[in-house]
């Protein structure tokens, strides 16, 4: 099992909306790079995209949770994607907006691990950084 995790960012919001806005399917799209997505359908509760016009992987919401001390929402991919993983987006709060990163699990062989690390990793940290520019521009 291969695990991953993203740059932690500062956004400055609070948990109820940064968890509100993590649970609305269509708004994971604003947080993927446009040049490097296509064929991005969504669901109440799943999204589907193909990344690099090579792998299509299908999101599904599985679980999500907050509280006073933290929130997550957490996505599966469906069976057909090219291969499992489970990510989750972690809201932390601070003293000024909350501290946010994603984290994932991803069942590959080591050999596809070596392949796929750095453009997941490159991938989560955009996310990250978007979800930090998202927040911000709405201010």
């Amino acid at each position: 099992m291969a695990q991953f995790e993203s740059k932690h960012v500062q956004v400055s919001g609070n948990i109820a909306d940064i968890h509100a806005f993590l649970q609305k399917m269509e708004n994971i799209q604003l947080l993927l790079p446009k040049d490097k997505i296509s064929n991005w359908s969504c669901t109440e509760n799943s999204c589907t995209f193909k990344i690099q016009n090579v792998y299509t992987f299908t999101l599904i919401r599985t679980q999500s949770k907050i509280s006073e001390s933290e929130a997550f929402t957490q996505f599966t991919t469906s069976e057909d994607s090219p291969f499992a993983f489970t990510l989750k987006a972690i809201i932390q709060p601070k003293e000024a907006g909350c501290n946010c990163y994603q984290s994932c699990q991803a069942n590959i062989n080591p050999f596809m691990e070596m392949m796929v690390k750095g453009p997941l990793q490159s991938l989560f940290d955009y996310m990250a950084q978007r979800l930090q520019k998202v927040f911000q521009e709405a201010q």
